[in-house]
């Protein structure tokens, strides 16, 4: 039944709405302990584009729900707009870090994009295209999970996030389908095969090519209406200091 469910969910279409528990080391304005995300798994897909195309359409449609149907609870926040401009922009990481240092010079990448390059990004492509909203592909490899799909660039991967506002908001990207690759990728980021024996399974036997993305509902909210934290953005937020 193990298999089972696990084979379904990489071969089929769906999304899953569920809380995240994290654990924090201190107070941040974009996470708390308990959040709300929706994870969204796609297979038999050719590339990493036709994920990022599926939650383009999917949060145009959500936008466009609001702008029609919300407009008193919108103008309580002062939310005027929520037309999206499509396609949403994309950049590959490297044009990203380009455009960053091009206007506001040398940055520390060692550890991906920083919070204030993501907000440097998004006033650059609001500038230039007037979205609020850009797909940030192509990110090295080393800075992914071991099941990310490693891209025909060398050192890049298949993978992408979507800045909202400043704010990061998804994270996702194509995986690793074949069974002997997985294994090399396990091997190669110094873990053993043996001890993810029952992951391995269902690529065993055969896995098609499918991937995914996390988006963060809340973070979403949060951008959205202009709140302080995404605390602000859950009905019951659980905190370091408030757990129940």
């Amino acid at each position: 039944m193990h298999f089972f469910i696990l084979f379904l969910s990489f071969c089929m279409s769906m999304g899953t709405l569920l809380p995240t528990t994290l654990t924090l080391k201190s107070h941040t304005n974009q996470k708390y302990m308990w959040n709300i995300g929706l994870d969204l798994e796609m297979g038999f897909i050719n590339s990493v584009e036709e994920v990022m195309l599926m939650e383009e359409k999917m949060l145009n449609f959500v936008f466009a729900f609001l702008s029609s149907n919300c407009k008193e609870e919108l103008n309580l926040f002062n939310v005027e707009n929520t037309e999206m401009v499509l396609p949403i922009p994309r950049l590959t990481f490297e044009e990203t870090v380009a455009k960053i240092e091009n206007k506001f010079g040398e940055q520390n990448t060692s550890e991906g994009l920083t919070n204030q390059m993501e907000i440097q990004i998004s006033e650059i492509i609001k500038e230039e295209t007037g979205s609020e909203f850009v797909f940030i592909t192509k990110y090295p490899l080393s800075k992914r999970p071991f099941y990310t799909m490693p891209s025909e660039e060398s050192g890049c991967s298949e993978s992408f996030e979507l800045i909202y506002k400043g704010m990061e908001i998804t994270t996702g990207g194509q995986r690793i389908h074949n069974y002997e690759q997985l294994k090399e990728s396990l091997i190669s980021n110094g873990l053993s095969p043996e001890s993810y024996e029952q992951y391995l399974m269902a690529f065993k036997y055969g896995m098609p090519p499918h991937g995914g993305c996390g988006i963060g509902t809340e973070r979403i909210v949060k951008q959205l209406l202009g709140l302080g934290t995404v605390e602000e953005a859950s009905l019951v937020p659980r905190t370091k200091e408030r757990f129940i």
